[in-house]
């Protein structure tokens, strides 16, 4: 349940590795240079006869899009951040760092959620607005985060936790 966040951690080294600076990380999935949306992460799981998982890291490398949703955020891409390479090799060495990193950090978990921890743009005592799949908005006070990841907040007095989500306001 906690390779979302190693993955964030991982994804976030890579990105430091080629020169990437002041990355924070958007619960559940994005990747934030000031503000602006540089990458996202999807992790996948299937349980069964066989279980496996896929951890996928998409990064604007030298394009940044416009989205025309009021809700998306600004975006940005790495040549806007990194002097030296072309996007070429900054694709080549994201994808071995991160792989490396994620290698790194899930032998070492409790080191990666704490980094993680670190990077979140949100804090406990912050205030919060998500969006449900279902289009519900929930809005409460940060508490931190459960074992799992999960969002957990206070709304109106009594802690709810949340599995997924987008937090549209902090």
């Amino acid at each position: 349940a906690m390779l979302p966040v190693i993955a964030g951690a991982a994804a976030q080294a890579a990105l430091a590795a080629i020169g990437v600076a002041n990355v924070r990380l958007k619960w559940p999935n994005d990747i934030l240079v000031d503000g602006r949306k540089l990458a996202g992460l999807i992790v996948y799981a299937r349980h069964g006869a066989t279980n496996w998982v896929t951890v996928g890291l998409g990064v604007n490398l030298d394009t940044t899009p416009v989205i025309k949703d009021r809700d998306a955020l600004p975006s940005t891409s790495v040549s806007e951040h990194v002097d030296s390479g072309t996007p070429d090799s900054w694709k080549q060495d994201i994808a071995c760092h991160f792989v490396d990193e994620l290698s790194k950090m899930l032998d070492n978990p409790a080191s990666a959620i704490e980094t993680w921890q670190g990077l979140l743009l949100q804090r406990p005592g912050d205030t919060v607005s998500i969006r449900l799949a279902s289009g519900q908005m929930v809005t409460g006070t940060l508490v931190g985060l459960s074992d799992e990841g999960f969002l957990r907040i206070d709304e109106n007095g009594t802690e709810r936790v949340i599995s997924g989500g987008d937090i549209i306001e902090t």
